[in-house]
């Protein structure tokens, strides 16, 4: 079993690989993508999510580890609503 510790030949070993980020792709604040992962246009990942698979187009992940929640399309047309009563709610 190999710890966290300096092997015994005084080398440390990490891994590399890629990230490919689409068009269009908002990533919120600290969210995290491990190597080898493709996310496609237009998606949305939420803070703090961490993305182990590829992320489908058109569509909003979130969670660790991250998944789908909704289509894009569904999250423009909640966030549009929403919007709504919050503006009427600063307008009091």
């Amino acid at each position: 079993m190999v710890s966290s510790q300096k092997l015994s030949g005084g080398g440390e070993f990490g891994a590399s690989g890629t990230v490919e980020i689409g068009d269009n792709v908002f990533i919120e604040m600290n969210a995290i993508m491990e190597r080898n992962v493709k996310i496609g246009n237009n998606v949305i990942i939420g803070a703090g999510s961490v993305v182990t698979k590829d992320c489908k187009e058109n569509s909003v992940y979130a969670g660790v580890p991250a998944k789908r929640i909704m289509g894009i399309d569904e999250f423009f047309m909640k966030r549009r609503d929403k919007q709504l009563d919050e503006a009427k709610l600063l307008a009091k």
